[in-house]
């Protein structure tokens, strides 16, 4: 395999192989050390690269760190599915509320803002008592 990597790389020209390098999170680890020694080997300077690809990962942990909204739209057909004591009312808030993502280095972010959270949160409330109120009354 490092064999096809290494011809593979040979063939790339020196902005693909900076790019590789810039986005090393989306490629396998052995082909990214043999992507640096090919940079060394035509004289790149990694410097300034590692330098650029710091930044860019500090702007995406940035951007991981806020979370991302909602959809609206969404957003309300999940209460009225929780408002009816309906199931998947109740998973969207879950999900809503409490879904997580990891960056490369493994840090795990919400993966909605806190507005959004909160929406989910209080989906699930009233999903969770709309079905406990209704299972309550075929029981009494």
């Amino acid at each position: 395999m490092t064999k096809d990597f290494k011809t593979q790389i040979k063939e790339k020209t020196d902005n693909q192989l900076s790019e590789i390098y810039l986005n090393a999170n989306n490629y396998q680890p052995e082909f990214i050390k043999l992507v640096e020694l090919e940079l060394v080997h035509r004289k790149i300077p990694l410097d300034s690269l590692t330098f650029i690809r710091e930044k860019k990962d500090e702007i995406s942990d940035e951007s991981l760190e806020l979370g991302k909204q909602g959809n609206q739209g969404w957003i309300i057909a999940a209460f009225l599915l929780s408002l009816f004591g309906g199931f998947w009312g109740i998973v969207a808030g879950y999900q809503y509320a409490y879904s997580k993502h990891k960056n490369a280095k493994g840090n795990e972010y919400y993966y909605y803002y806190e507005s959004t959270r909160k929406y989910g949160r209080w989906m699930l409330i009233v999903g969770c008592s709309v079905l406990g109120l209704s299972i309550l009354s075929k029981i009494i």
